[in-house]
């Protein structure tokens, strides 16, 4: 059985959410069965060996029949049925999307008013959804099925969506290996904030600083704000222009190549997301390293079995973010951080959501076979 992705860069280095989604399942799915992931950017296939390695194919995979064919990101679903439907020998055609464009645009708008930073970007983006959900309509109704994040688009796909194909709810799992043994005996400290800081998320980011931060130090002007992720120097640009007497508590971070050394040195991480959508990757990763996260109930999306005060913190507004900072920062207590490392490695699995790709297409041999 042969399995192809169909991508728009390399999985490897994984550098975002798409990356750690594809390689994650594509690794999983290479223990039982021929898997190739093909960037059509440029043109370039490569197959995982005998090692679980990727290396290069030559152009002629091209010619190989799959048994399925899963894009991702969503234009690349897109680029699939323009460029390459005909080309490529396909069964199957599934979607493997982290987020529903459409609804991202109007979470972007509610998360921009929540903040209190409304743009003239906000209202392109208003003025956009009804061509971007004709657009998404049309391509993933031409799929056999669907990959997401959670239930919050599942729901979205299945209800508001005209021809909605199968939808599989797949929450990612961790580009991680690390076990229990590995988060004793280590010095912690400090909040981490990762993200790429632009866009929406700089507006979230902003309003973070200037309504938790701010009071988090005037509290404790001990602790530190370690910043990792794309334009964080513009962030920390933003705090010394606005709050130059707070710019000595925040740090830049350098890039990690692997980023769960960042993750170990931190005791706390938050995650003020607001946008109720998807499996939010570094609140998981943070859970995963032993982090205790703190972040609004968006943060926590997808993690069905979550529980408040158990696995990690959920905040309902800045007050209640200061004081949770504060006070984890006091107790830095042991157990939550423990539990929140078991919580995402029993429930969160590759080689489950590999098992559940397997069990459709050979639900389809089979009927295949009959008729």
């Amino acid at each position: 059985m042969r399995i192809l992705f169909y991508v728009s860069e390399d999985i490897f280095p994984i550098n975002n959410g798409v990356t750690v989604a594809i390689s994650g399942l594509s690794l999983s799915l290479s223990k039982y069965v021929e898997v190739y992931v093909y960037n059509y950017k440029i043109k370039q296939f490569y197959k995982f060996d005998a090692l679980k390695q990727i290396t290069k194919q030559p152009e002629e995979s091209i010619y190989l029949t799959f048994d399925l064919v899963i894009c991702s990101p969503l234009l690349s679903i897109r680029d699939f049925l323009l460029k390459s439907k005909n080309t490529i020998k396909y069964k199957k055609l599934i979607g493997f999307v982290s987020d529903n464009y459409t609804y991202v645009l109007w979470r972007n708008i509610v998360v921009s008013w929540t903040v209190k930073q409304i743009t003239f970007s906000d209202i392109k983006s208003f003025l956009k959804i009804p061509l971007v959900y004709i657009a998404e309509t049309l391509i993933v109704s031409k799929t056999d099925a669907l990959i997401v994040q959670s239930k919050v688009e599942k729901h979205i796909y299945s209800k508001y969506f005209i021809k909605s194909p199968k939808i599989f709810t797949l929450p990612n799992g961790t580009q991680f290996t690390i076990s229990k043994n590995d988060l004793t005996n280590l010095q912690r400290e400090g909040v981490g904030l990762v993200a790429s800081f632009n866009d929406t998320y700089m507006k979230v980011a902003r309003w973070f600083i200037a309504n938790v931060w701010i009071n988090v130090i005037k509290n404790n002007p001990n602790m530190k704000l370690y910043l990792l992720g794309k334009n964080s120097d513009r962030l920390l640009n933003y705090v010394e222009k606005e709050y130059p007497s707070t710019s000595y508590s925040v740090v830049v971070e350098k890039y990690y190549e692997n980023i769960q050394d960042f993750y170990l040195q931190r005791l706390i991480v938050v995650s003020p997301i607001f946008k109720n959508f998807g499996l939010i990757n570094k609140t998981i990763e943070a859970m995963h390293c032993g982090c205790i996260v703190i972040g609004d109930k968006g943060a926590f999306n997808g993690l069905e079995d979550f529980k408040n005060g158990t696995h990690g913190y959920v905040v309902e507004d800045a007050d209640e973010f200061t004081k949770k900072i504060l006070s984890v920062s006091e107790i830095q207590d042991e157990d939550i951080r423990l539990r929140a490392h078991d919580f995402i490695t029993e429930s969160l699995s590759w080689d489950l959501n590999a098992n559940t790709i397997l069990e459709y297409l050979n639900n389809f041999e089979i009927k295949e076979f009959k008729n």
